[in-house]
């Protein structure tokens, strides 16, 4: 009775809660600790030693995310995998980067994308809600077996004998009592893994899951047979939560934490989705890499990208650094300018003169819009050339920009403001690109019509179409059809950057946005 009254004081309630304790502690099959004492027998160091022995090989060949505790993504794949059947497996093969590749190859990237669009729907729509949840519920249970098999039992073990070497079960260990004080946080983490999980059918599916998934068997089925014996055993007795309860001399028992499912179809879902899209991107990519390579080497002779000198790819690496927007159309303005100069200046222009010049135009319209056309196309160079020396070392903008990379990464106010500058700059070579392809374009459907109305018996758009150069006739023509030849490379790789089908109200309303 002083035993009593020491450890609960005076209280009738509490003293009963303590025999309550004492009797489920003396009930247990096994002794597993002497109040008294403070002391943790042997006989659950016994048992604890058992599930080390059978768990220690599943250290050795299962993986966790570090982080996350998880299986490895592949791991995931492979368990949903599993409750595929032929169908299912038909439709997830169809949806690998091979396969998207050769649906490209022949029907292209637009009749490409929809068609996965809709089979990526069929596929995850032969998961219904029940067959999903039993794949959650397997997966979710074979995680909490395998986070309580990797449990380091080891610390444990050595309290009851401090000789225990980590891994060698060849030398028989000698089991003492330990003290309780210094068990009771390690045991706790230990309830929490052991009851993360049941004992029970789905257990047995997802061992089957994870051999059929890797390929290997972690322990034998006997074995595994003896660790769900033991496991049970340690969680019908409550051996390990009356020891705990005993340490903090608690009557009450310590509820087993809430599992929460996890949505393992979800995630692989994701992924899925993910690996898709990331596939047909990656293939988008690709063919406009190849686009663009093909036709800049038959635009160009010599290197285009070093055109424009202080709008470039330099300054972007600077900015990506700070976590700043960067130049979003390097590639498109440096092909605009190297087109000007390298075409447009060369011989488009002089050709195009000729024609409104010498020509007499029975169409005004097709004459107005090819003048329009070719004005504004003769001061472009100008206006990229003006945007460029503001961002010169010397210029407005760059001056601005250098005064407030100093203080980016301390103040937020600079960091707004060089935003929205690097937004303006963006905004300005857009509209010299979108000018530059509105009145190339109008030229180029001028020239098309010019040049199929040459084909007429009688022209009706120039009267002196097939006169115009005399005798050097043909070689007119020739010119025409070579300058619409290049226009049309030319738009064909902007394409690859911008709309096409930008309009000159489109531009005003980005010019009114600047003026803002």
């Amino acid at each position: 009775m002083g035993l009593l009254k020491r450890l609960f004081g005076g209280d009738a309630a509490h003293r009963k809660a303590f025999r309550q304790l004492k009797r489920e502690l003396s009930h247990a099959r096994i002794d597993l600790y002497r109040i008294k004492h403070d002391l943790i027998q042997t006989g659950i160091a016994k048992l604890l030693y058992d599930v080390y022995k059978l768990t220690y090989p599943f250290k050795q060949v299962i993986t966790l995310d570090s982080s996350t505790k998880r299986f490895l993504p592949s791991f995931d794949e492979g368990f949903v995998l599993s409750y595929h059947d032929e169908a299912e497996i038909e439709l997830y093969n169809k949806l690998t980067e091979e396969y998207i590749k050769k649906l490209v190859t022949k029907y292209g990237v637009k009749k490409t994308t929809q068609y996965i669009e809709k089979l990526v729907k069929e596929y995850f729509d032969q998961f219904d809600t029940e067959k999903a949840k039993q794949i959650n519920i397997v997966y979710t249970n074979f995680l909490g077996f395998v986070r309580f098999a990797k449990f380091d039992f080891y610390p444990i073990l050595r309290e009851f004998d401090p000789d225990l070497e980590e891994g060698n079960f060849i030398k028989k260990p000698s089991f003492g009592p330990a003290e309780g004080s210094f068990l009771r946080n390690d045991l706790l983490k230990l309830h929490k893994a052991l009851y993360s999980f049941e004992v029970d059918k789905n257990l047995d599916e997802g061992m089957d899951i994870f051999k059929k998934v890797k390929n290997f068997e972690p322990i034998s089925r006997n074995n595994f047979n003896k660790l769900k014996n033991l496991i049970s055993t340690l969680q019908k007795n409550n051996y390990i939560s009356l020891i705990i309860r005993a340490i903090d001399r608690n009557p009450a028992p310590i509820p087993a934490d809430r599992v929460e499912q996890v949505n393992v179809m979800k995630s692989f879902s994701h992924k899925r989705r993910g690996d898709v899209y990331a596939f047909l991107s990656s293939i988008k990519n690709k063919i406009k890499e190849d686009s663009v390579s093909s036709l800049v080497s038959q635009l160009f002779s010599e290197e285009p990208l070093k055109r424009v000198k202080n709008y470039n790819e330099q300054k972007n690496d600077q900015f990506k650094n700070l976590g700043l927007p960067v130049y979003e159309y390097v590639g498109p303005l440096n092909y605009v300018k190297a087109f000007i100069t390298d075409k447009y200046k060369v011989y488009i222009n002089d050709v195009i003169n000729e024609l409104i010049v010498s020509g007499i135009f029975i169409n005004k319209e097709v004459l107005n819009d090819l003048s329009n056309s070719y004005y504004a196309l003769n001061s472009h160079l100008k206006q990229i050339t003006e945007f460029d020396n503001e961002l010169d070392t010397e210029g407005s903008h760059s001056r601005t920009i250098k005064r407030l990379l100093y203080t980016v990464k301390k103040d937020t106010n600079s960091r707004n403001i060089l935003e929205k500058s690097i937004t303006m700059i963006n905004t300005k070579a857009k509209i010299l690109i979108d000018e530059e392809v509105m009145n190339i374009k109008q030229m180029a459907i001028c020239l098309k019509n010019v040049l199929e109305d040459y084909k007429k018996k009688t022209p009706a758009i120039i009267s002196n179409i097939k006169k115009l150069r005399m005798n050097n006739n043909a070689q007119f023509i020739e010119e025409l059809l070579k300058a619409y030849k290049d226009i049309y490379l030319f738009l064909k790789l902007m394409g690859n950057f911008i709309s096409l089908n930008v309009s000159h109200s489109e531009i005003e309303k980005q010019k009114f946005t600047i003026k803002e």
